[in-house]
């Protein structure tokens, strides 16, 4: 592509240099990013303590790979059914790090979160700084001071505007969704490590090597780092060599080596078969009813940088079957696709801002399903930076008169103090789950996925088992073959002790979902409590089938067999769960029961006792500990 005259934002110059080597004096160098730091955790202040939901229950509480630190289990992340983590082993090592030092205290996932998210704005901040110096110093044609502090002051405004956004609580406030604010970090440690390394003499390959290295991590950490390499091209010939062909030429080596990053994406693709077969062309979903859903999804989120209300958790999984439906969306993405290749050619900063946010949204938000959640507004995390950009941009070529000169600087501040009490105030949202699902519900009543998650959080409060049970209707009203809300109504109903409705739903949700094992398992509960143990035992067997490691099957199949007498084959079963996990309470009341039966009285006391002591409550226990321990008449 040929070179053309540089314009005002974009100067290309005659070969590769150095920004400007002045200093800017300390207070000025220092302030913005302070300033950054210190309203992000304003801003998030009112979070440290919120639940963990959705999936970072998949990702964090029940994940076991994160449990030994040193066996480097972490490396291998489940992969059975979309949870966050599959595939992305770089984001599982750092909730490894979290769960070893704190186990599955929230505060010291969510602190680690807003932490990454400090350094993506500061990252954020100093790649812009830098670009800018070299823009605005080769315009001036001078070496000062000043270009220097119109970068400072630009980057600064626009970086903090960017971190204090509501719109970064759906990456932030959500534990899981740290692969989001990861993956942005590796991206623009890549970005700013390649700045630094060009047209330096001395170390330049250090600098090279570590932004290679942080593209592999970034691979690692989220498949949206597939475009990555692209940035750092369309950057070089944006801002440093002018054309494509001169970028190749000169830095041959460093482009190669980063394509290779691709080769760590494909092994974690190919080896995690999509994302647990939740996302790729083999989902659910097929590509072009995505695609529209999209044109309908991204100019939303574009919407929601500019004026960031009605914020929603989670969209759950809508789908536009009709181009009808999104022609104008689709319109307004086409005329914004042929104005960035019209400015890319004219080498203008639009250009590379438009290409970027494109590169960045297509792997989540184009043809790819992503069959788990069609519309989340995490996507926009990292994208949101480069709206706000091209905003900067657009105002800074307003003529301002001199006397002014202030005016934007007000500005800034104004929307920064605003921006960040709308994200306080976002925050709040996330201080329980009821409260957040509440708030989803109120704002998406059509979903059933959000009526699941009200009707879960209302059933881990006490004495909202009857509220719970309605959502989970509405839900199914929703979407009547909606597996999870069968399981959920079922659950529910085995809590009211209503064992007919309550296995007629769990074998509703046993049909959609055959292997679900928490469906089998509460299926031999309701079938138990309607007295046919037979069939309960079935259940137990398969769930064992499909998981020998399912340890609430072993004991409720253990203690039915005990019940029926058939006490060495539960026995067996008891222990086994037992050496897995020994906190089971009920494996050791019902072990107790096979040990008193059999005269051993001493050992049976024992077994109550570790009973009692894993369930203080445990009233059964209590009472066969009583009896154990009173002399024969």
């Amino acid at each position: 592509m040929a070179t053309r005259p540089a314009s005002i934002s974009t100067p290309v110059p005659s070969s590769p240099t150095t920004a400007p080597t002045e200093t800017v004096s300390g207070p000025f160098r220092y302030w913005l990013p302070l300033l950054l730091v210190a309203l992000v955790g304003l801003a998030w202040s009112n979070t440290l303590h919120a639940p963990f939901v959705l999936d970072d229950h998949s990702s964090v509480v029940n994940n076991a790979s994160i449990r030994e630190f040193t066996t480097f289990a972490w490396l291998r992340p489940p992969a059975t059914g979309g949870e966050t983590v599959s595939g992305r082993p770089i984001l599982n090592l750092t909730f490894a790090l979290n769960y070893a030092l704190g186990g599955t205290d929230v505060a010291g996932y969510r602190v680690l979160n807003v932490l990454l998210h400090v350094v993506v704005g500061l990252l954020l901040y100093g790649a812009m700084r830098m670009t800018i110096e070299r823009v605005v110093a080769r315009i001036n044609g001078e070496e000062c001071v000043r270009p220097r502090r119109c970068a400072a002051w630009y980057a600064g405004a626009a970086a903090i505007c960017w971190a204090v956004h509501p719109l970064q609580t759906a990456a932030v406030s959500y534990v899981a969704q740290r692969a989001e604010v990861l993956a942005s970090l590796f991206l623009l440690l890549m970005l700013y490590c390649f700045i630094r390394s060009v047209g330096r003499t001395s170390c330049a390959w250090r600098w090279a090597g570590t932004s290679v290295v942080a593209c592999a991590l970034g691979m690692a950490t989220k498949e949206t780092m597939v475009g990555a390499p692209l940035v750092v091209l369309l950057y070089d010939r944006m801002f440093v060599a002018g054309s494509f062909a001169r970028a190749l030429r000169e830095r041959w080596r460093l482009y190669a080596a980063l394509a290779g990053t691709w080769l760590v994406l494909v092994v974690l693709v190919w080896t995690n078969h999509g994302r647990g077969g939740s996302a790729g062309l083999g989902s659910p979903i097929d590509s072009w009813t995505y695609f529209l859903t999209q044109c309908g999804a991204i100019p939303r989120y574009v919407g929601l940088v500019f004026w960031p209300v009605g914020l929603v958790f989670d969209h759950g999984m809508p789908t536009v079957s009709g181009l009808v439906a999104v022609w104008p969306g689709l319109a307004v993405l086409s005329i914004a696709g042929m104005a960035t290749v019209w400015a890319l050619w004219r080498n203008r900063a639009e250009g590379f801002l438009g290409s970027c946010f494109f590169i960045l949204l297509a792997p989540s938000s184009s043809f790819v399903p992503v069959a788990t959640q069609t519309i989340a507004e995490h996507r926009m995390y990292l994208p949101s930076a480069l709206i706000i950009l091209l905003a900067g941009l657009v105002l800074s070529r307003i003529p301002m008169p001199v006397r002014s000169r202030w005016l934007p600087a007000a500005l800034v501040g104004a929307v920064a103090v605003t921006l960040c009490a709308a994200t306080w105030a976002r925050n709040r949202a996330y201080r329980s789950a009821r409260i957040l699902w509440s708030d989803t519900v109120e704002k998406r009543p059509g979903s059933p996925r959000a009526r699941i998650g009200l009707g879960q959080a209302l059933l881990a409060e006490p004495g909202n088992v009857a509220e719970a049970i309605t959502q989970f209707r509405k839900a199914i009203e929703l979407q009547p073959n909606h597996a999870f809300a069968h399981y959920n109504l079922g659950t529910a109903l085995l809590m009211q002790r209503q064992f007919k409705d309550a296995a007629d739903h769990l074998a509703v949700a046993l049909e959609t979902d055959p292997r679900s094992i928490d469906a089998r398992i509460n299926l031999g509960q309701a079938l138990t409590g309607l007295g046919r143990t037979d069939e309960a035992m079935a259940q137990y067997r398969e769930a064992l089938a499909l998981d020998p490691a399912a340890n609430d099957a072993a004991v409720n199949l253990g203690a039915l067999l005990v019940t029926t007498g058939r006490d060495a084959e539960g026995e067996a079963l008891l222990r086994g769960a037992l050496a897995a996990a020994p906190e089971l309470a009920e494996a050791h009341y019902h072990l107790g029961r096979v040990q008193e039966r059999r005269g051993d009285a001493s050992a049976a006391e024992a077994s109550y006792r570790s009973a009692i002591r894993y369930r203080p409550q445990f009233a059964a226990a209590q009472v066969a500990l009583a009896n154990c321990r009173r002399p024969a008449a």
